[in-house]
């Protein structure tokens, strides 16, 4: 069995748009190259958002992070 670590680093090295890291916000989800919990950005897509409402609260991330954001989600419940 796959653990979700594994998955992501899976997924990491397949789009390099999620980064886990002990040393950055305690190892949260974060979007690559900034401090964009995965978790604020899966809150506003539960909340209704649309990709473009996001990005423009959130002018930081681009459509490919969105998506990125979706399918860890994806292999995060398969878990």
């Amino acid at each position: 069995m796959i653990s979700l670590t594994e998955k992501n680093k899976n997924l990491n090295y397949k789009n390099g748009r999620i980064t886990i890291d002990a040393n950055v916000m305690f190892g949260t989800p974060i979007i690559t190259g900034t401090r964009i919990p995965v978790k604020t950005i899966v809150k506003y897509l539960r909340n209704g958002y649309n990709p473009e409402e996001i990005i423009d609260e959130l002018p930081r991330l681009t459509l490919e992070d969105i998506k990125a954001v979706v399918e860890f989600e994806k292999l995060a419940s398969t878990k």
